[in-house]
């Protein structure tokens, strides 16, 4: 009987540490555009009036400031001040404004190979 609860007590043990094992793994190897999108969230809440009132929403690839802006003009790409060999996502939130009120936000993330940039601020 002392050896049946012996070995059900290893494998349980076994069992917990392989999860264990695999969460952390997960935890530590995001992908490119997660890590990505962390680093913006971090750079967007720190400077929001409301940090606590974050709420994501979606972030997906910006085609209107990568791809078209890409195929356009190099004069096209200094006015605007884009780069033609970044990328650029497209960050909705949701969050408080200075009022107290919730309100729908976008910033555009600018990155080079799935590396955060900077933030712009569309207006």
């Amino acid at each position: 009987m002392k050896k049946i609860k012996i070995i059900l007590i290893v494998i349980f043990s076994l069992v917990v540490i392989n999860y264990l094992g695999v969460y952390l793994i997960h935890l530590f190897n995001k992908e490119p555009q997660e890590k990505l999108l962390s680093d913006a969230e971090e750079a967007l809440i720190s400077s929001m009036n409301d940090p606590d009132s974050y709420e994501f929403i979606s972030f997906d690839k910006d085609y209107i400031y990568s791809d078209s802006l890409r195929k356009s003009d190099e004069k096209n790409f200094k006015e605007e001040k884009m780069d033609p060999n970044n990328d650029y996502y497209l960050l909705t939130f949701r969050g408080n404004n200075k009022m107290g009120a919730k309100i729908i936000d976008k910033v555009i993330v600018k990155s080079t190979d799935e590396y955060f940039l900077e933030l712009i601020d569309i207006d």
